[in-house]
């Protein structure tokens, strides 16, 4: 089975569009043998935004890794999402060279 990574970053933004950053790292993770799971693609924009962090920390109790995508550092959801992986004691990764 492979290991399971969940993608953290910021969700709007004007550097990259959000879709796009987000599958691409995904392609480049699955290549790296992981399932990974996007959250730009788990919840429907049209969920609330609290309904919406639920699922997300949700999913990544389901995961053994974290990937932080370089903006994540301006996004309070990814502050979050980092202090659910630590207390779940998840690999933390912010560079794709740190992943053997």
């Amino acid at each position: 089975m492979k290991p399971k990574i969940y993608i953290s970053g910021k969700v709007s933004g004007p550097s990259i569009p959000t879709q796009q950053k987000f599958s691409a790292m995904q392609v480049l993770l699955e290549k790296k043998g992981f399932e990974v799971v996007n959250p730009y693609t788990l919840v429907p924009a049209s969920m609330g935004y609290l309904r919406a962090m639920r699922a997300k920390l949700r999913a990544l109790e389901d995961c053994q890794a974290i990937f932080f995508l370089p903006d994540s550092k301006a996004s309070p959801e990814s502050k979050w999402e980092l202090e659910h992986a630590m207390q779940l004691n998840l690999d933390l990764y912010a560079e794709l060279t740190d992943i053997e």
